[in-house]
This record gives C-alpha cells, structure tokens and sequence, in this order.
C-alpha cells in the first residue's frame, strides 16, 4: 500500500502564526515535517481533511510504561497555545 501525505502548506495562515508561536515562547524554530505515528491527528488530517498541527513538550519514551515530559517544556506548551489562540481569535 502506498504511503500518501501531505503536509501542512507553508504559507496557510495557521502554520504560520503556531511557528511564530513556538519561536516566541521558545527561541525554537519549528520545522514541517512528516511522521509516522499514530494519534487522533490521523483522524482530523487524513480523514477529515483538515491542516493539522502536532506539537507538545518535549520528553522520551512516547507511549510506554515509563514515558515523562520536562516540566518546563510543559508550560512552555501552554505559553503557545495561549498565544495561538489569542493571535487567531482575538487579534483578528
């Protein structure tokens, strides 16, 4: 079966307000990329045909008996959702 994906375009409004985001809240820049991984996101990008943006904080071990996540990489997942959100919905 062939593999078929597309991502997220470069220069759909929302790409490009969650990277300005994640670059504010954590001097990152973040990349389009492609994953083979499996999350509701299957659902709402291949299925549903919606742009669909997978990010979070960092940690090891996804998925398993012993997975965690940096504390501090947590609140900085709050900080870009935040401001995501604020951006789009209120500074239209």
């Amino acid at each position: 079966m062939e593999n078929k994906f597309t991502l997220v375009e470069e220069n759909n409004p929302f790409t490009r307000v969650i990277k300005e985001t994640i670059l504010s809240a954590t001097g990152k820049k973040a990349t389009n990329t492609y994953v083979s991984n499996i999350g509701d996101f299957n659902y709402l990008g291949s299925r549903a045909k919606l742009p669909t943006c997978v990010f979070g904080p960092d940690g090891e071990n996804c998925h398993t008996a012993d997975e965690y996540v940096n504390l501090d990489t947590v609140v900085k997942t709050g900080e870009v959702i935040y401001d995501f959100l604020k951006r789009i919905l209120v500074e239209k």
